[in-house]
């Protein structure tokens, strides 16, 4: 993933199906739409029977995470 995950990029996204490890480091922006994008391929990949981790996570999102009490769901460390 790469560039801004913000309300104006999510639908990009949507449908996306990923698993293993997924690689943040390129995320440019972050907002709430953007995290709610990473819960929901969470989600996904659960529903799915795979696991979905998220590698390299920027602190830009690991704040937001922390902010919203949801660091823990994604499985991103402080």
């Amino acid at each position: 993933m790469q560039g801004p995950l913000t309300f104006a990029t999510v639908a990009t996204h949507l449908g996306t199906e990923p698993s293993g490890e997924l690689d943040l480091s390129s995320v440019t922006q972050i907002d709430s739409a953007g995290l709610s994008l990473l819960l929901e391929l969470k989600r996904g990949a659960q529903k799915r029977g795979v696991v979905l981790g998220f590698t390299r996570v920027t602190p830009a999102i690991k704040h937001l995470a922390n902010h919203f009490g949801i660091s823990g769901i994604l499985g991103i460390q402080s």
